[in-house]
């Protein structure tokens, strides 16, 4: 009997101990996401931006990207749009809004994400330093003069090149790059050609 009631003592005490441990991890896990929120404001829903060491912006967050949402997200971590110069759209972003990107004068790389499926007219128009747009396979429709005012870029895809009639009449691109699924199939397709630090990073999400 003793045993017994030595043993349900034991017992109890490791199952206070075994929720106190979820009670603190629980505590850490909120405490983590409120520094993230306060590092990175969300704005128009669950979107924000990060940036890494090589002042590559990130975009988070699902729904329309929209103009005053990326500048909203810029201000947050201390760039602006006449600074930023790569900028990664993350994989939950469904379309690329009227003039989002529109004035970006130093902006050379933009990575759309893989759900986006409609670029609307003038989204990147006055980008002059734009030299690498990643295009999604599954973009189904582009506005008219969505380049407008960009100087020569190279639009890379990791599916087949798009039959998108609006890509045949854009004066201002390169070339199209398609089934480039690597950095390193880039890199073959391109040559020496030097690379902005974002392009790099599209396979390393």
């Amino acid at each position: 009997m003793k045993h017994d009631g030595g043993r349900r003592i034991l017992l109890a005490a490791l199952v206070v101990c075994l929720g106190l441990l979820v009670f603190l991890f629980a505590r850490r896990s909120v405490d983590a996401q409120m520094q993230i929120e306060r590092r990175h404001p969300r704005v128009n829903g669950d979107l924000y931006m990060t940036v890494d060491g090589d002042s590559v912006a990130t975009i988070h967050g699902a729904g329309k990207l929209y103009d005053a949402d990326v500048r909203a997200m810029l201000n947050s971590v201390g760039l602006h749009e006449d600074t930023v110069e790569d900028i990664i759209v993350g994989d939950r972003v469904t379309e690329i809004c009227y003039n989002t990107f529109d004035g970006y004068d130093r902006l050379k790389s933009l990575k759309l994400g893989d759900r986006v499926a409609r670029v609307a007219p003038g989204s990147l128009k006055n980008c002059p330093a734009l030299e690498y747009l990643w295009f999604p396979e599954k973009l189904e429709d582009v506005g008219l003069d969505f380049l407008y005012m960009c100087k020569s870029c190279i639009i890379v895809t990791g599916g087949k090149a798009s039959g998108l009639p609006e890509l045949a009449n854009v004066r201002t691109q390169k070339r199209i790059l398609a089934g480039v699924d690597s950095h390193e199939a880039l890199m073959a397709a391109i040559g020496d050609e030097a690379l902005p630090a974002g392009v790099a990073k599209w396979w390393r999400q």
